[in-house]
């Protein structure tokens, strides 16, 4: 996993983030740095407990499409691909292949959940 992590202006600056509460903006921020090369974030509960933020800043990051709960400890930052890309050369595949298959990349670059869960397009 990377030690450098970029934050795109496009994202951070929108007004989908400016609608999020400040916890719910550091907690993502948490994430962005956690997050391995291809946006999986495996440490959730932990991360929530270091910026002292609650479910319900969680949520507001799944409701704004900012993450994709995968499962109680495993997330994915929705907007990965807008905000990092990694050279081939550096790039660690994650470990969560299974999550993988189960979600595509949009034509905005953006991950999202699989229309039909046999699609695999990443």
């Amino acid at each position: 996993m990377a030690e450098k992590r970029m934050f795109s202006k496009k994202i951070i600056f929108s007004d989908m983030y400016y609608s999020i509460s400040d916890k719910a903006k550091s907690l993502y921020i948490y994430f962005l740095a956690e997050a391995d090369d291809d946006g999986f974030v495996d440490s959730v509960r932990s991360i929530m407990n270091i910026s002292n933020a609650k479910n319900k800043h969680l949520d507001e990051l799944i409701k704004n499409n900012l993450v994709i709960l995968m499962n109680s400890n495993l997330i994915l930052i929705s907007h990965w691909k807008v905000h990092n890309t990694i050279r081939p050369d550096r790039y660690h595949e994650t470990l969560y292949q299974k999550e993988k298959r189960s979600v595509m990349v949009d034509s905005n670059n953006v991950y999202v959940t699989h229309p039909h869960p046999f699609l695999t397009d990443i």
